[in-house]
């Protein structure tokens, strides 16, 4: 499923790939969990057994200065409380979910933020999806779900475009 944009400017290639990083570690927890990313590394993850609030807080006091200008993806609804603490500092990215109503009014004061709304969120990659990435001109694939184990796509099969030699799985 595709997220929903809701507000702010329109996502650049950091946003995404901090953002994909983000989701996908964010996948790895079941209990209401907050996970915050910039330039591709985690810089907090809290969890909660019951209440999201309490995630979000651990989250961005795991540190406090490299959330700034961040991603914050959560796999429960954004709350007011929450909202009130997230527009008091730099934040690139929020995906949820879902958000309260009057946290969305919150968030949205701030033009320029990205406000996601993603209704799977929590929907893990099946066994079988990959990681695919780009290595000095080549391209790898990294099975997500198998020990990340690295697929050689030279292997897979050839295809030329202009001479060049592309990859592409089979």
């Amino acid at each position: 499923t595709i997220a929903e944009q809701l507000n702010g400017k329109e996502l650049s290639f950091n946003n995404i790939n901090d953002t994909n990083g983000a989701l996908e570690l964010l996948k790895e927890f079941d209990e209401p969990t907050v996970v915050a990313c910039k330039h591709g590394n985690p810089c907090g993850v809290g969890s909660d057994e019951t209440s999201i609030y309490k995630a979000w807080q651990k989250a961005f006091n795991a540190d406090k200065t490299s959330i700034f200008g961040g991603i914050v993806v959560a796999n429960r609804e954004i709350t007011v409380d929450m909202a009130n603490e997230m527009k008091e500092i730099f934040l690139e990215v929020i995906v949820a979910p879902s958000y309260q109503e009057k946290a969305l009014e919150i968030l949205k004061v701030k033009p320029n933020l990205r406000i996601l709304l993603l209704p799977s969120i929590a929907v893990k990659q099946p066994k079988t999806a990959y990681d695919i990435k780009k290595i000095n001109a080549r391209i790898k694939a990294l099975r997500l779900q198998m020990g990340g184990h690295a697929v050689n796509l030279d292997s897979c099969g050839k295809s030329t475009a202009n001479g060049d030699n592309v990859s592409y799985l089979a």
